[in-house]
Protein backbone atom coordinates (compact mmCIF):
# COMPACT_ATOMS: atom_id res chain seq x y z
CA UNK A 1 0.00 0.00 0.00
CA UNK A 2 1.46 3.42 -0.97
CA UNK A 3 2.45 5.88 1.71
CA UNK A 4 -0.08 8.70 1.35
CA UNK A 5 2.02 11.08 3.47
CA UNK A 6 4.51 11.39 0.58
CA UNK A 7 4.00 12.67 -2.95
CA UNK A 8 3.33 9.89 -5.47
CA UNK A 9 6.28 8.34 -7.29
CA UNK A 10 7.23 10.45 -10.30
CA UNK A 11 5.79 13.65 -8.86
CA UNK A 12 9.14 15.48 -9.03
CA UNK A 13 9.68 14.56 -12.66
CA UNK A 14 6.14 15.50 -13.67
CA UNK A 15 6.37 18.82 -11.85
CA UNK A 16 9.76 19.47 -13.46
CA UNK A 17 8.19 19.03 -16.90
CA UNK A 18 5.39 21.40 -15.94
CA UNK A 19 7.89 24.03 -14.76
CA UNK A 20 9.83 23.82 -18.01
CA UNK A 21 6.59 24.19 -19.97
CA UNK A 22 5.83 27.35 -17.97
CA UNK A 23 9.38 28.60 -18.58
CA UNK A 24 8.92 28.09 -22.34
CA UNK A 25 5.65 30.02 -22.21
CA UNK A 26 7.44 32.83 -20.37
CA UNK A 27 10.12 32.87 -23.07
CA UNK A 28 7.40 33.21 -25.72
CA UNK A 29 5.91 36.15 -23.81
CA UNK A 30 9.30 37.81 -23.61
CA UNK A 31 9.74 37.39 -27.35
CA UNK A 32 6.36 38.96 -28.09
CA UNK A 33 7.06 41.90 -25.79
CA UNK A 34 10.50 42.48 -27.32
CA UNK A 35 9.08 42.32 -30.85
CA UNK A 36 6.23 44.69 -29.96
CA UNK A 37 8.68 47.20 -28.50
CA UNK A 38 10.85 47.09 -31.59
CA UNK A 39 7.81 47.41 -33.88
CA UNK A 40 6.47 50.41 -31.98
CA UNK A 41 9.86 52.11 -31.98
CA UNK A 42 10.25 51.42 -35.72
CA UNK A 43 6.85 53.03 -36.32
CA UNK A 44 7.31 55.86 -33.87
CA UNK A 45 10.86 57.01 -34.66
CA UNK A 46 10.05 58.31 -38.16
CA UNK A 47 7.23 60.38 -36.64
CA UNK A 48 9.66 62.69 -34.86
CA UNK A 49 8.21 66.11 -34.05
CA UNK A 50 9.50 68.64 -36.51
CA UNK A 51 12.72 70.35 -35.47
CA UNK A 52 11.19 73.75 -35.23
CA UNK A 53 11.03 76.37 -32.53
CA UNK A 54 7.25 76.38 -33.05
CA UNK A 55 6.83 72.82 -31.71
CA UNK A 56 5.64 72.62 -28.13
CA UNK A 57 8.24 71.38 -25.62
CA UNK A 58 5.53 69.13 -24.17
CA UNK A 59 5.28 67.32 -27.52
CA UNK A 60 9.05 66.75 -27.53
CA UNK A 61 8.95 65.63 -23.92
CA UNK A 62 6.17 63.05 -24.45
CA UNK A 63 7.83 61.83 -27.65
CA UNK A 64 11.21 61.40 -25.93
CA UNK A 65 9.68 59.75 -22.88
CA UNK A 66 7.72 57.29 -25.05
CA UNK A 67 10.90 56.29 -26.91
CA UNK A 68 12.73 55.91 -23.58
CA UNK A 69 10.00 53.67 -22.13
CA UNK A 70 9.99 51.49 -25.26
CA UNK A 71 13.79 51.21 -25.16
CA UNK A 72 13.91 50.29 -21.47
CA UNK A 73 11.02 47.83 -21.90
CA UNK A 74 12.86 46.17 -24.80
CA UNK A 75 16.04 45.98 -22.71
CA UNK A 76 14.21 44.43 -19.76
CA UNK A 77 12.49 41.91 -22.04
CA UNK A 78 15.77 40.94 -23.72
CA UNK A 79 17.31 40.45 -20.28
CA UNK A 80 14.39 38.13 -19.51
CA UNK A 81 15.54 35.76 -22.27
CA UNK A 82 18.61 34.85 -20.30
CA UNK A 83 17.87 32.88 -17.17
CA UNK A 84 19.60 33.91 -14.01
CA UNK A 85 20.72 30.55 -12.67
CA UNK A 86 21.94 32.10 -9.42
CA UNK A 87 21.40 28.98 -7.42
CA UNK A 88 23.13 26.54 -9.76
CA UNK A 89 26.11 25.03 -8.00
CA UNK A 90 27.01 22.23 -10.38
CA UNK A 91 26.35 19.77 -7.57
CA UNK A 92 22.97 18.46 -8.78
CA UNK A 93 22.30 15.46 -10.98
CA UNK A 94 19.31 16.63 -13.03
CA UNK A 95 19.95 20.19 -14.19
CA UNK A 96 21.85 20.33 -17.50
CA UNK A 97 24.72 22.46 -16.18
CA UNK A 98 25.24 19.99 -13.37
CA UNK A 99 25.29 17.12 -15.84
CA UNK A 100 27.87 18.86 -18.03
CA UNK A 101 30.04 19.59 -15.00
CA UNK A 102 30.59 15.83 -14.57
CA UNK A 103 32.98 15.80 -17.56
CA UNK A 104 31.62 12.80 -19.38
CA UNK A 105 28.73 10.35 -19.51
CA UNK A 106 30.59 7.63 -17.59
CA UNK A 107 31.33 9.91 -14.65
CA UNK A 108 27.75 11.18 -14.69
CA UNK A 109 26.41 7.60 -14.62
CA UNK A 110 28.71 6.76 -11.70
CA UNK A 111 27.48 9.78 -9.77
CA UNK A 112 23.86 8.89 -10.53
CA UNK A 113 24.37 5.42 -9.06
CA UNK A 114 26.08 6.88 -6.00
CA UNK A 115 23.82 9.91 -5.41
CA UNK A 116 20.46 8.37 -6.38
CA UNK A 117 20.40 4.89 -4.86
CA UNK A 118 16.61 4.76 -4.53
CA UNK A 119 13.38 6.41 -5.64
CA UNK A 120 13.30 8.76 -2.65
CA UNK A 121 16.74 10.11 -3.54
CA UNK A 122 15.51 10.77 -7.10
CA UNK A 123 12.48 12.65 -5.75
CA UNK A 124 14.73 14.66 -3.42
CA UNK A 125 16.99 15.60 -6.34
CA UNK A 126 13.97 16.72 -8.37
CA UNK A 127 12.69 18.75 -5.42
CA UNK A 128 16.00 20.61 -5.25
CA UNK A 129 16.09 21.26 -9.00
CA UNK A 130 12.44 22.29 -9.09
CA UNK A 131 13.08 24.83 -6.36
CA UNK A 132 15.90 26.34 -8.43
CA UNK A 133 13.69 26.49 -11.51
CA UNK A 134 10.92 28.19 -9.51
CA UNK A 135 13.34 30.87 -8.32
CA UNK A 136 14.40 31.58 -11.87
CA UNK A 137 10.84 31.49 -13.16
CA UNK A 138 9.87 34.07 -10.53
CA UNK A 139 12.70 36.36 -11.68
CA UNK A 140 11.72 35.95 -15.33
CA UNK A 141 8.06 36.59 -14.52
CA UNK A 142 8.98 39.78 -12.66
CA UNK A 143 10.94 41.00 -15.70
CA UNK A 144 7.95 40.24 -17.94
CA UNK A 145 5.65 42.28 -15.70
CA UNK A 146 8.08 45.21 -15.59
CA UNK A 147 8.51 45.09 -19.35
CA UNK A 148 4.74 45.04 -19.95
CA UNK A 149 4.27 47.99 -17.59
CA UNK A 150 6.95 50.01 -19.36
CA UNK A 151 5.47 49.08 -22.74
CA UNK A 152 2.00 50.26 -21.68
CA UNK A 153 3.43 53.56 -20.40
CA UNK A 154 5.39 54.02 -23.62
CA UNK A 155 2.27 53.28 -25.67
CA UNK A 156 0.19 55.80 -23.73
CA UNK A 157 2.86 58.47 -24.15
CA UNK A 158 3.15 57.63 -27.85
CA UNK A 159 -0.61 58.08 -28.26
CA UNK A 160 -0.48 61.40 -26.41
CA UNK A 161 2.45 62.54 -28.53
CA UNK A 162 0.77 61.53 -31.79
CA UNK A 163 -2.49 63.12 -30.65
CA UNK A 164 -0.67 66.36 -29.84
CA UNK A 165 0.97 66.44 -33.25
CA UNK A 166 -1.91 68.38 -34.80
CA UNK A 167 -2.19 70.73 -31.86
CA UNK A 168 1.50 70.57 -30.86
CA UNK A 169 2.63 73.93 -32.16
CA UNK A 170 2.96 76.89 -29.84
CA UNK A 171 -0.08 79.16 -30.27
CA UNK A 172 0.44 82.38 -32.19
CA UNK A 173 3.49 81.18 -34.15
CA UNK A 174 1.79 80.32 -37.47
Amino acid sequence: MPDESKPPAGFGSTFNQYLWQRMNTADAKVGVIAAANLAFVAFFLPNTPLASPNVSPILWFTYGLAIAFFAVSAGVSFFGFFPQWKHETGQGVIFWRSILSKNGATRYQEELKKDLPDLQAVEDAYAEENYRICNNFAAKNMLIQISIGLFVLGSLLALVSLGMRDVGTVPGTH
